[in-house]
């Protein structure tokens, strides 16, 4: 990770951005550059990279090798590898289409409160308008809903 801090910082000189610049464009801290570009900080996630990297003209690679060299296939390890995360039971996934402006609001909230999950915040809005009401559910209301929540959140 050290020499992406080291990258990350060269590439912003390179383009003539301060680190308040650079946080304004991402849409995040000059402070949270600060501790991108510190070799002490363990907090990097790929999302916030890719997006400093999209600013800076850049690209994210991330490669993972084997600390010896594997010469066949009996040095593989015998057991399965474990899912770093096992999804959620309670969730299912689905496509579905919103205006821009509504997701853009929600990401905003999330970079407001300095990560976090839009999708999340969400389903948040949706299950506070059910509690609170017991209409059908269609694409008008959806919408509705998620306007409302925009209006109140200001």
């Amino acid at each position: 990770m050290q020499s992406a801090l080291i990258q990350i910082a060269s590439l912003r000189n390179e383009a003539g951005l301060s680190q308040a610049e650079l946080a304004k464009k991402v849409g995040t801290t000059q402070q949270q550059i600060s501790r991108m570009e510190s070799p002490s900080y363990e907090g990097h996630s790929l999302s916030m990279l890719r997006r400093v990297a999209d600013v800076l003209d850049a690209t994210v690679q991330v490669k993972i090798q084997p600390n010896k060299t594997i010469r066949n296939a009996a040095e593989w390890p015998k057991e399965k590898p474990a899912m770093a995360m096992k999804p959620d039971p309670n969730k299912v996934c689905i496509t579905i289409r919103l205006d821009a402006d509504i997701v853009e609001y929600f990401k905003q909230q999330v970079h407001k409160a300095g990560g976090g999950n839009y999708q999340t915040m969400i389903n948040n809005a949706l299950r506070h308008y059910l509690e609170k009401k017991q209409d059908p559910m269609n694409e008008e209301i959806l919408r509705r809903v998620i306007r409302e929540e925009l209006r109140a959140a200001g």
